[in-house]
């Protein structure tokens, strides 16, 4: 048997010959720092997200932004829980947010989305800070995202239903098709009313509001 050393590739930089511009709505396109999209377009994210998840390329990162696009009204307060790269709240203080709160448990991925704010010139607008979830979160919000797996949005749908607005929506994402019923369970037994869903890739984005108990 013959065995032979192959030198170890740079990854983290190789990784980037696959990440193009991409349009997630009508009005959004997401573009890396090294290629520029070539075309008109509303809102331009500057995307590089390092060792963070969230390029726009998944179709969960995909759903959450058309959501995003379709249900945020100008001078909502957003939440983003388990922001990544923060593409998500980037994405939302650039459609109109007043002030957009974003939480994620990972050092580095807090640190990712602080330069992709700074980057795309919202940090006026949305602070970035490390916390599991929405554990000790007071402030109410009108809209909150989570691209998630489907077991963590279970165990978020309690705080969900508690800090959100009444007249506000919630967005999760990160759920396999064959976990929608379990999900969608767990927002109906906290009060919250799945009145849409979209389908991509086998993945589901559920958007829900407060019941009216």
């Amino acid at each position: 048997m013959k065995v032979e050393r192959i030198p170890e590739k740079n990854w983290e930089e190789s990784w980037k010959t696959y990440y193009h511009p991409i349009r997630l709505t009508d009005r959004v396109i997401v573009e890396p720092p090294w290629e520029a999209f070539q075309g008109d377009a509303d809102v331009r994210i500057v995307m590089d997200p390092g060792m963070a998840f969230g390029t726009g390329t998944h179709a969960t990162t995909a759903l959450c932004v058309q959501m995003i696009d379709r249900f945020l009204k100008p001078e909502d307060r957003v939440i983003d829980v388990g922001t990544g790269s923060g593409i998500l709240a980037i994405a939302a203080a650039q459609l109109g947010a007043h002030d957009v709160r974003a939480y994620d448990i990972d050092e580095v991925a807090v640190k990712v989305a602080r330069q992709n704010v700074a980057e795309n010139k919202v940090d006026s607008l949305i602070s970035v800070e490390k916390n599991h979830l929405l554990h000790g979160i007071e402030d109410r919000a009108q809209l909150i995202v989570a691209n998630i797996l489907a077991e963590i949005i279970v165990d978020l749908a309690p705080d969900v239903a508690r800090i959100l607005a009444p007249d506000g929506v919630f967005i999760a994402s990160g759920i396999i098709e064959d976990k929608k019923q379990m999900v969608a369970d767990s927002l109906r037994g906290n009060g919250l009313d799945v009145f849409e869903e979209a389908l991509e890739e086998g993945w589901v984005a559920l958007v829900s509001r407060k019941g009216s108990k």
